[in-house]
């Protein structure tokens, strides 16, 4: 069972170094790309000014700096996720973490992530986690074997256990509601990214919610979703 534990840590140790490697050289490559950027505009910027905006030379370079934006953005996306450290969950919690995102991929902030059971009710047992200003959130249950009090199994089994993410801010507006149900197991830890699309939409009163995330300055985009997911 050591020799077992010890070669769990040096593949968790060997992961981690290859990430933080591989978040450093993204990062490189996110600094030649705004420096590019920067080039391309104040090269845009002087042939609007001379030729005009409609000008083929003028609008080919607008074109590149677009195509430069998503890049960008997608460069940001691939550091964060290269930069997050998997929690790990002890013998009785269920964790879940991810990265709450825009429609063009910029963080959600200040965002209350919460498990709902498949009729929409908070599963208050589980708690609930706020996104910070990357758009992070990390969500520990404690659960131990036998679930949130009143779910019970089949005699000598552990109860199965699955919910589904609901994303809500301050105004109790559901921006999110997923469909795809999250299994819950001691021990086991989920990741997920969701990226908000869509109109927000006010929860019914008799649905139960947490209480508003803690105040930041970032505004959360009123949205609805899609969940991509990565393990």
């Amino acid at each position: 069972m050591a020799e077992s534990e010890d070669f769990k840590d040096m593949l968790f140790r060997a992961a981690a170094k290859a990430d933080a490697l591989r978040a450093e050289g993204l990062k490189g490559l996110e600094g030649v790309t705004q420096a590019r950027q920067a080039g391309l505009k104040r090269e845009h910027n002087r042939l609007s000014g001379k030729l005009g905006a409609e000008h083929p030379r003028a609008r080919a370079l607008a074109v590149r700096l677009e195509d430069g934006i998503t890049r960008l953005r997608d460069l940001q996306v691939e550091v964060a996720r290269a930069e997050t450290v998997a929690p790990t969950a002890g013998a009785a919690e269920w964790v879940l973490h991810g990265y709450v995102r825009s429609k063009d991929l910029k963080p959600a902030s200040d965002l209350t992530v919460s498990p709902v059971d498949a009729q929409g009710q908070w599963v208050r047992a589980m708690g609930f986690a706020s996104t910070d200003a990357r758009g992070y959130f990390q969500l520990i249950a404690t659960i131990g074997g036998t679930g949130p009090p009143g779910r019970t199994g089949p005699a000598g089994q552990p109860p199965k256990l699955e919910v589904h993410i609901r994303i809500t801010d301050r105004n109790r507006l559901q921006l999110y509601r997923g469909e795809e149900a999250v299994p819950v197991s001691p021990g086991g830890v989920e990741y997920r990214e969701i990226v908000l699309e869509g109109a927000a939409a006010p929860l019914p009163p008799e649905e139960d919610v947490p209480g508003p995330a803690p105040e930041k300055k970032d505004s959360p985009p009123k949205a609805g979703g899609k969940l991509r997911s990565r393990k």
